[in-house]
This record gives C-alpha cells, sequence and structure tokens, in this order.
C-alpha cells in the first residue's frame, strides 16, 4: 500500500488529478443511489453492498483495520458504511427547516459601540504580511519546524488567491503561490492548514459568465514557492449551485495515515434552500474524495438557511468528527431565533447523527459565525460562536463559549467576552493538545478596534485567561466590517500565531502577530505528551529531509532509517539525550527514490514514521 501512495504522488506531479465525482450529472437514476431527488446537482455513489452486508459488525472491523494500520480495508468499509447509511437514512426536517419566511431578518452586522477600556499587552510588534491594498479574508497555519503559511483573496481585478510563506517565525513574509485566474473568474472562503508537513490549502471559485461555482483543494509541498502534489474539488466541476464556507480538518494527530475532512453549504435556486455537506479524502490525495459529497441536514424555504459550517476532528475515545453551522430558521424571529446546529461521526463521516442544537431556537438571541476545536488528549469541545439579542433592540454582540466534556453528549453555554461588542471568533487546538487558543474582533469607541486572544485549559473547557489586545495600534489601524481574524499555533516555537485584516488611511491590509505561549501560563508541551512525539519535513522530500522531536525525559535514544524491506539503510543517531526538542537532518541525496521508515526507540517508547523520497 505504501508503494502504491509513492506511485498516486509521482503521478499527480505529472498529471492532473481527475475527481471521481461527476457533479454534472442530472439523470434520475444514478447506480448507487442519488442522495435527494430534487436536487440541482447529483453526485455519484457507485460502490455496491455485499448482499450479506451487517453495518454494525463492518463499523467494529473499521475501527480495527483504521488501528491497525490496514488502509485498503479501512476505506472499502468506509465506502461500504457510507453507501448503507445513504440507502437508509432519511433527512427528516423539523418546522424551524422548511416553509416559506417572508422576514429575512435584522442585519447581523450593526455595531454598538463601548467606552469601556481593556488593558492590552502588545505581544510582538504587529507585522504588515502583504505589501498590496485590498488583501482580505487571511487564514493562517505553521509546519512543524515553524515555518508558516498565510491564504488571502486578493480583489485586485476578477482576484486572486495569494500565499505568503515566513521562514522567520512572521518578522518578514514572501509570496508563496499568486494565482491570478482569467477574467470572469472570482473567490471566496480560502483556508489552510498543515497535515503531515505538507500545505493544504482551499477556495471556492465562482465564474461569472454563467454564475455557476466550483470548490477546489490543492496539496503542496513546503518551499520557497508552489509545488502542488494534489488538486481537486470534493463537489467536481463548476455547478449551477451557490457554494459557500467551504472548510477542511484532518486527523493527522492520531493516525500516521491521515484522512482529510471537508464540510460547505449548497444553495439552490432564487430561494434559500440549502444542504449542509460533507465529504472525506484517501490521505492528501485531495484529487479523490472517496467519502461524499454526503448531505447530513438541509432546509427549504425562503429565507430558511444553513451558514458558517466549520469541521473539526477530536477525542481520545471516539475518533470523532463535529460539523457546526448556524440557521436561520422559519418563523424568524417570532417564533424561532438564529441558533447552532451541530453533527456528529464516530467512523471517520460514513454515518452521521441526527441534527444537535447546540444553542436554542426559541431564547429571542441569534447565535451566528460558529468556530470548533475538539482536543485530542480527552473528550473536550470547544464552539465559539456570536450572540446577539433578537427583540431588545440592543446591537451589542457577545462573543459566546460552548463547550463539551463528553464529546458533545452535554453542552454549556458560558460568557467569553461580552459587553464589549465582540463577534467573529475562531478557535483552535494545537498538535500536542496543550491548550485552547481563541480570537475574535471587537469594537469598542471608534477607531478603536481591536483583536482580541484568550487562552483555555485543554482539561477544564470553561477556564479561560482574560482577554488580550493584540493589535499595537487599533486607533490607526481599524479593522474592516466583512473580515475576521484567525488564529493558529506555530508548533516550532510554542508560540499562538494570528493574522487579521485591518483597514488604515483607506488600504486594506493583512497583519500578523504571535506570542510565546508559556509568557501566559501555557505549559511546555512536553509536560503534557505521554510518549514521544515526530515530526519530519520536507514530506516528500528531496535532498535532505529534518526529523524533530521532543523528548520527556533524558535516555538513550535510537534513531534508523528502514526501507520498505526491512532492511536498516542508516543508523541516523545511538547515545544519550536530555529531555526536550531535538532534530537530526537526513541527507537523501544517494538514497534511492522510494519510501523508507524512520524508527525512533527509546527505553519505553517504540515510533516510526513514513518518509517519502522524490528524484
Amino acid at each position: 500500500m505504501k508503494n502504491f501512495k509513492v506511485l498516486l504522488i509521482l503521478l499527480a506531479i505529472i498529471f492532473i488529478g481527475i475527481p471521481f465525482l461527476n457533479a454534472n450529472s442530472l439523470q434520475d437514476n444514478i447506480e448507487g443511489g442519488v442522495i435527494e431527488e430534487i436536487a440541482t446537482v447529483q453526485y455519484e455513489n457507485k460502490v455496491i453492498l455485499p448482499v450479506d452486508f451487517n453495518v454494525n459488525q463492518a463499523e467494529i472491523e473499521l475501527k480495527n483495520a483504521r488501528k491497525s494500520g490496514n488502509i485498503e480495508r479501512t476505506n472499502e468499509l468506509l465506502r461500504q458504511i457510507s453507501k448503507w447509511w445513504q440507502l437508509n437514512h432519511t433527512i427528516t426536517m423539523e418546522p424551524c427547516e422548511q416553509g416559506s419566511n417572508p422576514d429575512p431578518g435584522p442585519e447581523s452586522n450593526k455595531e454598538k459601540n463601548y467606552l469601556n477600556e481593556i488593558s492590552s499587552s502588545r505581544w510582538y510588534d504587529d507585522v504588515r504580511i502583504d505589501p498590496n491594498d485590498g488583501v482580505f479574508d487571511v487564514k493562517i497555519a505553521s509546519l512543524s519546524n515553524g515555518d508558516l503559511y498565510a491564504i488571502a483573496r486578493w480583489s485586485e481585478g476578477d482576484g486572486h488567491m495569494i500565499v505568503y510563506r515566513s521562514i522567520d517565525n512572521g518578522d518578514s513574509w514572501s509570496v508563496y503561490s499568486d494565482y491570478n485566474p482569467p477574467s470572469g473568474y472570482s473567490f471566496s472562503y480560502p483556508g489552510i492548514l498543515i497535515s503531515s508537513d505538507t500545505i493544504i490549502y482551499w477556495y471556492i471559485m465562482k465564474r461569472e459568465s454563467d454564475n455557476t461555482y466550483r470548490t477546489w483543494v490543492k496539496a503542496c509541498l513546503q518551499g520557497p514557492s508552489e509545488t502542488a502534489i494534489y488538486w481537486g474539488s470534493p463537489t467536481g466541476g463548476f455547478n449551477p449551485v451557490r457554494y459557500t464556507d467551504l472548510h477542511l480538518a484532518t486527523d493527522v494527530y492520531s493516525y500516521e495515515y491521515e484522512y482529510l475532512y471537508a464540510t460547505w453549504c449548497e444553495q439552490y435556486g432564487n430561494i434559500d434552500s440549502t444542504r449542509v455537506m460533507f465529504a472525506r479524502s484517501d490521505e492528501l490525495d485531495v484529487s479523490l474524495w472517496e467519502g461524499g459529497p454526503t448531505l447530513i441536514s438541509r432546509t427549504i424555504g425562503d429565507n430558511i438557511y444553513y451558514r458558517g459550517s466549520k469541521i473539526a476532528y477530536g477525542s481520545s475515545d471516539l475518533d470523532m468528527l463535529w460539523i457546526v453551522a448556524y440557521l436561520h430558521p422559519n418563523y424568524y424571529p417570532q417564533t424561532y431565533d438564529r441558533a447552532i446546529k451541530g453533527l456528529y461521526s464516530t467512523d471517520y463521516g460514513s454515518t452521521w447523527s441526527s441534527g444537535y442544537y447546540i444553542t436554542s431556537l426559541t431564547n429571542h438571541l441569534d447565535e451566528t459565525e460558529p468556530a470548533i476545536a475538539g482536543a485530542h488528549t480527552n473528550t473536550n469541545w470547544v464552539v465559539l460562536y456570536t450572540q446577539k439579542d433578537t427583540i431588545g433592540g440592543d446591537d451589542d454582540r457577545d462573543v459566546r463559549n460552548c463547550y463539551s466534556t463528553n464529546d458533545g453528549t452535554n453542552w454549556t453555554n458560558d460568557d467569553w467576552i461580552s459587553n464589549s461588542n465582540s463577534f467573529k471568533p475562531d478557535v483552535w487546538v494545537d498538535s500536542g493538545s496543550t491548550h485552547f487558543f481563541g480570537t475574535c474582533r471587537q469594537n469598542r469607541t471608534a477607531p478603536a478596534e481591536y483583536v482580541r486572544y484568550k487562552v483555555g485549559n485543554i482539561d477544564n473547557p470553561s477556564s479561560w485567561i482574560n482577554s488580550i489586545g493584540i493589535n499595537d495600534n487599533p486607533a490607526s489601524a481599524n479593522l474592516s466590517e466583512n473580515y475576521v481574524p484567525s488564529i493558529s499555533y506555530n508548533e516550532g516555537t510554542d508560540e499562538a500565531i494570528i493574522a487579521w485584516t485591518s483597514y488604515q488611511g483607506y488600504v486594506y491590509s493583512i497583519w500578523f502577530d504571535a506570542e510565546l505561549a508559556p509568557g501566559h501560563g501555557i505549559a511546555d508541551k512536553k509536560t503534557t505528551i505521554k510518549t514521544e512525539s515526530m515530526n519530519l519535513t520536507p514530506n516528500p522530500s528531496r535532498g535532505k529531509a529534518t526529523l524533530y522531536y521532543s523528548l520527556n525525559n533524558e535516555g538513550i535514544v535510537n534513531v534508523s532509517l528502514y526501507d520498505v524491506s526491512g532492511k536498516m539503510v542508516e543508523r541516523l543517531f545511538n547515545g544519550t539525550q536530555k529531555a526536550g526538542r531535538h532534530s537530526i537532518n537526513i541527507e537523501n541525496m544517494t538514497i534511492a527514490p522510494g519510501v523508507y521508515f524512520v524508527r525512533m526507540e527509546t527505553s519505553d517508547n517504540v515510533e516510526t514514521k513514513t518518509l517519502t523520497i522524490l528524484k
């Protein structure tokens, strides 16, 4: 299977990956079933179930196959279980999700400024990432060695999708990729994450000539400029449907052979008939979305819609996925209010729970803009969202912390930042699951508009430090109303990192800042990691790769490189090392291309990582 993976990578570098979906098919009867018969766009699932298929036995075998590393059997079971679910599950809509509602509700962006002052730490000096005017919607991510990548859309002409890179912890930035499409195309909903030190970024494209859309995902190698190894679309080609809120997550924290998970919203026609959708990619090959697209929730009716879908992976017990979105319901706001709805999966997205309202539909409060993160070392989850009164005439917004300590069986809602007109939150968990990291925008006395930052306890998601201001000079760097801060974690330097959009002197641009995490009571990662942790970068590699790892205790360490037959190719290190972070360079210019295994042995642990060497 590993040799097959290498072949896929090499082929993807030479050829364009072709998505398996026939998303433009409008035929009435597709083998494998149609997920919704009234759909404008229909998706295929050509899996044929065995006659004696038993879904309960299949789910037990699925977990065992994934944990044992039997990827071929895992993928087969995933497809079969998903096919069974699509054939046997009905999306039941509640009254709030259907009908006709002529009242679109109040604008969600009205503001009310407050005079209260909150002391602000400087963090580091703010750094302007881009030299251009009109750069928006920034998202940020980190490699294990500390290299940073930020994606944004640049509105010049019909628009660029631009990715920036920093190799000095954000002090300076260069252009990694600048995609300037042909005239008549535009971009939205950019995002980025790192999986196995591979850069995964995504966006939605619109073709203006026929008002069609497509989702797009790329998997790229690190370096000074873009080297894409896979690219493709969870939804296929350009379709007559409006795609919004594309968002991805990875389970690389738990598995060497990881999956990528995607969610997005679809809107059909002139009325707000919407779907919340899901798809899964087999590891980093984003040209093949073998799980999905799958419909998991929907609405039908004028001004009744889902927006803001987000997905996260977590749980130390269940390998759980949660998708959250907010619903603008029927009879709004006289009967129902906007609320956050969640759905979960415990079999890597093959089946999904019924919808669970994380916030109330009838509390006379609008809850929108959800962001979600799950710990990987326990069963704690956090959803940050914006809340606003619908009937009291108060335009102020609060950011609320909704958390669960038992994988979402019960949710508790708490204040996060209130009475300061705060909104547009984002939340993140680092790969070691040391803490929750959160940010949001806050409007006070104009022009003092802030980016706020808080850190939460991974073992107690109700406990967060006091809010800290990030942007150093808010009076001269106002935030734009429509753009949100993005938070992540620098895995190489143990720093919280934030990027945001500002507006200064009629110039829109994106900015970056960072804070050494232990400076606000965040424990060093090695005190919470139960076993040694390893990261290989770049991977796949040409010329040289670097192994980064952390040790909990001083002891003898043996690190070796093996080929696929189990023969040791090179002894990389053998000796005593102290607790802390270490690195080893692997010079591979004389090693034949192929798949290898880096094996680290200590007195109480053995860990192995796969290294792919390219020509």
